[in-house]
């Protein structure tokens, strides 16, 4: 993958995305028989309502308190500002049209969904600590938002990238 400021448009960063995670392999606990080789669809078409990219896993993942759902979806953004820009958006994704928990507002929905940023793709994501007026959105107080509405995001950690739900939901990808 590219260094996260060469990228200009969202699409060049999911398809480089996409194509990085396939085939590699997601885990919930090392040691533990908790891990799926995942496959990942590019979503080409624009402007349909469909998240970035869709994530397979070949075997189910039970993670602390509930299984990984398959597939599940990942949406890109180039910056903090777009994660929170087009949150209604990504917040969608969550749920089946018609579904039961859209009309409950069920904060797990029907589908995990994930955001990333090329940034976040950087080792030490939780360091970002806005500097000035332009750069107020930190890191750390907006991956906590996403939690609190049920969205996990994927991050790089000491070299690894993972998933994270929760501080306790977590999944490695190797």
């Amino acid at each position: 993958m590219k260094e996260p400021q060469e990228y200009r448009k969202e699409t060049d960063f999911s398809k480089d995305l996409s194509n990085f995670l396939d085939w590699k392999t997601i885990m919930y606990q090392k040691g533990l028989d908790m891990s799926s080789i995942i496959e990942t669809t590019h979503q080409t078409r624009r402007n349909n309502g469909i998240p970035d990219i869709k994530v397979e896993i070949k075997s189910p993942i039970k993670m602390k308190w509930r299984y990984l759902t398959n597939p599940f979806f990942i949406e890109c953004k180039i910056d903090n500002i777009e994660v929170l820009y087009w949150l209604n958006q990504i917040l969608r994704y969550k749920y089946k049209p018609g579904s039961e928990n859209q009309c409950r507002m069920e904060k797990y929905g029907d589908y995990h969904v994930v955001v990333s940023t090329p940034n976040w793709l950087e080792d030490n994501i939780w360091r970002n600590i806005p500097t000035n007026e332009n750069n107020w959105l930190s890191n750390f107080f907006l991956v906590r938002v996403l939690w609190h509405l049920g969205i996990g995001v994927l991050v790089k950690e000491r070299g690894i990238m993972k998933i994270y739900f929760n501080e306790h939901e977590v999944l490695e990808i190797e």
